[in-house]
């Protein structure tokens, strides 16, 4: 460590931080393009995207034959979703939602979740889910007080 005085203030210099110039890119577990293996649910993702860029919006977290779970996020919460494909065993397959808020409560320790629809790999169950989604972001309107002018 190195001393010495600036503008009458003794200083003690730490060694310079070796920062490189350029972020990190982020390199993720699994591509985006795992989600071709299951075509419907790609093509519903895409109805979520905003320009249908769903690298943008999709985190991909766990991947196995015929089954896959991912998230996607919104400003308060994050949104589980798994797949489980059709096969000999299922032959229905199955979706399942799951919310989760992305930051504890005043007082709390602990963040919220819900279970969200399930059932079986069907388009009915997917727009079960983002109507579900869609309700769980709404916030509540302050109605305006009546006009004091108009009594």
């Amino acid at each position: 460590m190195k001393s010495g005085v600036k503008n009458g203030i003794k200083t003690k210099m730490k060694k310079p931080l070796n920062v490189p110039d350029v972020a990190r890119k982020h390199q993720p577990k699994f591509k985006i393009e795992t989600l071709k293996e299951f075509p419907e649910l790609y093509d519903w993702l895409k109805e979520l995207g905003r320009f249908r860029k769903l690298e943008d919006y999709i985190y991909i977290s766990d991947h196995k034959k015929d089954e896959i779970r991912l998230k996607i996020f919104t400003k308060e919460h994050s949104y589980m979703i798994v797949v489980q494909l059709p096969s000999e065993e299922n032959p229905k397959g199955y979706l399942g939602t799951y919310s989760q808020c992305r930051k504890p409560r005043a007082g709390e320790e602990w963040t919220r979740g819900n279970d969200l629809p399930d059932g079986i790999y069907s388009k009915e169950t997917w727009n079960n889910f983002k109507n579900c989604l869609i309700a769980h972001e709404l916030v509540k309107v302050v109605r305006n007080s009546p006009n004091k002018d108009e009594e």
